[in-house]
């Protein structure tokens, strides 16, 4: 291996950690949103007032887990080595698997994308999440009757179930499109033309 193949592995291997700890973050923010949604579920069935917002803000933390899930996916892709990067037609995947200089800086274009468009927006939802939970200033009480309380947690439910849906939806969405726009418009090819 020359000097300049093993500079740039040495370089690789610095952005595949920076990488890595990247992906590691986003698990960890992934767990916080988890732990968090199971806080405002509990909330939800224990608690006699429940905040008007609590539907919405539940709708919204199960998006930004979706969101998170992708980053991690999306991350982890990016750790994968060389020799395993898929073929792009027209060219050819190096058998050895070692980097090359133009690697690198798509690799790290690629990194930024999905931790910006992912992993950040993920948390800005999880954010507004916990505020829609915490500055309610109206609740629901669950003191009344036992038909008006049971009328009222299904009405809960029903709410929380559309809303948690719509959320999804409209998360994957946000996913593939950004797939889409990614592959097609934004993203060099990682695999470089074979020298013959």
């Amino acid at each position: 291996m020359n000097e300049t193949q093993a500079r740039t592995e040495a370089v690789g291997d610095q952005l595949r950690a920076k990488i890595n700890s990247k992906f590691q973050t986003s698990t960890f923010l992934a767990g916080f949103a988890l732990a968090m949604l199971s806080i405002q579920i509990s909330t939800m069935w224990q608690s006699e007032r429940v905040p008007r917002l609590l539907p919405v803000s539940i709708a919204v933390m199960i998006a930004s887990f979706v969101l998170y899930i992708a980053a991690v996916v999306r991350l982890d892709a990016l750790t994968m080595p060389k020799c395993f990067w898929p073929e792009v037609k027209g060219r050819k995947r190096d058998p050895l698997g070692l980097l090359k200089p133009t690697d690198l800086p798509e690799l790290k274009k690629q990194m930024v994308f999905h931790w910006s468009t992912l992993t950040l927006v993920a948390t800005l939802l999880a954010m507004i999440a916990l505020l829609l939970m915490l500055t309610n200033v109206t609740f629901i009480s669950l003191k009344e009757h036992d038909q008006e309380k049971t009328e009222t947690i299904q009405s809960i439910i029903g709410d929380t179930t559309t809303y948690t849906a719509i959320g999804v939806i409209l998360a994957l969405i946000y996913v593939f499109g950004l797939s889409f726009v990614a592959r097609n418009w934004y993203f060099d090819p990682l695999v470089d033309v074979g020298d013959d």
